[in-house]
């Protein structure tokens, strides 16, 4: 059998590339305000996001069949 892994919306911080900081900074207050209305209190790093992604193809889910892993910070809770 197979594992698969379906994605879906989301939103995730990660830091600018330095010649893009100055227009990314004004953005942070909008990624802040976002993050306020995840019931965890802030967007996902891009890490967290990546790390659910690659947990099917880890030893971890051998036994865990048609699962859809929702990283959302809870907001579909």
């Amino acid at each position: 059998m197979t594992a698969r892994a379906r994605t879906g919306p989301s939103s995730a911080s990660a830091p600018p590339p330095a010649p893009f900081a100055g227009a990314f900074a004004r953005g942070r207050a909008t990624v802040t305000a976002a993050g306020a209305r995840v019931p965890t209190g802030r967007v996902a790093t891009t890490g967290e996001v990546v790390s659910a992604a690659l947990w099917p193809a880890s030893a971890g889910p051998s036994y865990a069949v048609g699962h859809d892993l929702v990283v959302d910070g809870g907001v579909t809770g």
